[in-house]
């Protein structure tokens, strides 16, 4: 045969088994994979609220995935770390949306980063979901941004309740970290104490980034408070309780969720024990069967107890994947469908979002027991 034809046939040849080998070794259509955010703490002192939220969040959408609720498609998730910190916070979800284009992110972990990225995913028109984050403030953050949790003004009203009602104290000193977190929680808590006869006898701020607490403790022991009301995150709290007790403060310290981890026992050690923590927990006496088959699925593929944030981050990942199979993949359709959504059934009770994208739910009281965080009574 003419060399000449040889070379274009080899040519066409070769083309043909290229072809054939990329369409055998292509991996699933790129339409078929729903890209979606997560922002949370995966390093720094708040890991362990990182590690709670991918554990429960990888569970609910595996279990979506392997369902068939949404076809052919599949839903991927892209985690970025924000370290509790505003600015790296900024920087994730820049990323999600700007580079990964996904039209919804779960997150932020705490308020104080979810104030900060939501004006950007409002301006973007990017919805952001948070299973987590109570400030007062983020009902008003905007028309594409949600949350699965109330907000601090319940939480602290729970509290107040809790200390004047279940516990009987009348003298509270108030101190709490001072961000959007903490100064709503204690003004919630105030006003509700206060209302109900209560006297508030000591009332600071601690800076986020404080570890030595020793001073202020010696002002409140001054004060005589029979309850401390001291909402923060855990590395705080557990520090806050350990000093209290070098001090010779022995007053029943009452916290908010921000502060429920084990991780708050490990610092606190037998200073955390009797102290109590208000939560939104799960759906006792509402969604007891998804709770029992959500914490038996979580055995069987993690080997431990699921936490009460890995409950919530479970939580938004069935919701998101329950809308997803129902509507548009686009931020708009997302949006619209997550205002539709009504009396969701899940771990957490009945979610149905009102017009500034809140819940309505219930705040617990758990208290340490022999080291670990049991309902309170």
């Amino acid at each position: 045969m003419n060399k000449k034809i040889i070379v274009p046939i080899l040519l066409i040849v070769a083309v043909i088994l290229i072809v054939v080998l990329i369409m055998c070794t292509r991996k699933e259509p790129a339409q078929n994979v729903l890209k979606i955010g997560c922002i949370t703490v995966m390093s720094g002192s708040g890991a362990t609220y990182g590690r709670e939220t991918q554990q429960g969040l990888d569970l609910a959408i595996e279990e979506a995935n392997a369902s068939g609720i949404l076809g052919a498609k599949t839903i991927k998730i892209i985690y970025e770390d924000s370290q509790l910190d505003a600015k790296v916070g900024t920087q994730a979800i820049n990323k999600l949306i700007n580079v990964e284009r996904v039209p919804i992110i779960i997150g932020e972990f705490s308020s104080r980063v979810t104030l900060a990225i939501a004006p950007i995913a409002e301006r973007n028109k990017t919805v952001l979901l948070s299973a987590s984050a109570t400030a007062d403030a983020i009902k008003d953050a905007g028309d594409y941004i949600f949350r699965i949790v109330p907000p601090n003004r319940a939480q602290g009203t729970t509290a107040a309740k809790f200390a004047f009602g279940n516990l009987s104290k009348k003298k509270a000193a108030v101190f709490y970290v001072n961000d959007e977190y903490g100064v709503s929680l204690a003004a919630e808590f105030k006003k509700a104490f206060v209302s109900l006869g209560g006297e508030i006898v000591f009332d600071e701020a601690f800076d986020p980034s404080e570890r030595d607490f020793r001073t202020a403790l010696h002002k409140i022991k001054i004060t005589e408070p029979e309850i401390v009301f001291s909402p923060g995150q855990y590395t705080e709290t557990g520090l806050i309780l350990r000093q209290a007790i070098e001090t010779g403060l022995h007053a029943i310290f009452i916290g908010g969720d921000g502060s429920y981890s084990p991780d708050l026992v490990k610092i606190a050690g037998s200073a955390a024990e009797g102290s109590y923590y208000t939560m939104m927990a799960m759906g006792f006496g509402v969604s007891d069967e998804e709770i029992r088959t959500f914490e038996e699925r979580f055995k069987s593929k993690y080997n431990e107890e699921p936490g009460v944030y890995t409950a919530y981050a479970y939580e938004a990942g069935r919701i998101v994947a329950h809308v997803l199979a129902r509507t548009e993949f686009n931020a708009e359709s997302i949006k619209n469908a997550l205002y539709q959504l009504k009396d969701f059934k899940g771990v957490t009770g009945y979610t149905t979002f009102d017009k500034f994208g809140e819940v309505e739910k219930e705040f617990y009281v758990y208290v340490v027991k022999a080291g670990k965080f049991v309902l309170a009574k």
